[in-house]
């Protein structure tokens, strides 16, 4: 509220020439040239990307129904390593993979006690299946 009355008086006393000069806008910096050429490179960099993935997507999308061959596999894993250094994702791409590593173990335990509860047929914990089959034979 303040800041709106401020400007509002700013801009009335001014005439807008504090936002509108009248000699045209101060030329840039050189640091602020160089951000400008460096965010516009990046930029550019970008959307040739997005234009080269639209231009080889599939008319009709392909799902695989089955593994694909080693070489095939290796040969993606090199194309996607490549994509990530050219994009600078390379960093995050290493932590997102130690973290799943770190992960996978206990995804194995989890999946394995549910493989052992559908053999037993019954969703109850080990501990309670067994107070119940005491109590049963009581």
């Amino acid at each position: 509220m303040f800041f709106s009355r401020c400007a509002l008086v700013v801009f009335k006393t001014t005439g807008g020439r504090s936002w509108n000069p009248p000699g045209g806008l101060k030329p840039l910096t050189p640091s602020q040239q160089r951000n400008r050429k460096k965010n516009i490179g990046i930029t550019l960099k970008n959307l040739s990307v997005l234009k080269l993935a639209e231009a080889n997507q599939p008319a009709v999308p392909v799902r695989l129904y089955k593994p694909l061959s080693y070489s095939r596999a290796e040969w993606m894993k090199k194309k996607l390593e490549q994509t990530r250094q050219a994009l600078g994702w390379g960093g995050e791409a290493a932590m997102l993979g130690e973290s799943a590593k770190a992960v996978l173990p206990a995804l194995r335990a989890a999946r394995e006690a549910a493989a052992a509860a559908k053999e037993s047929g019954s969703l109850l914990p080990r501990a309670a299946q067994e107070a119940l089959k005491q109590g049963a034979q009581r």
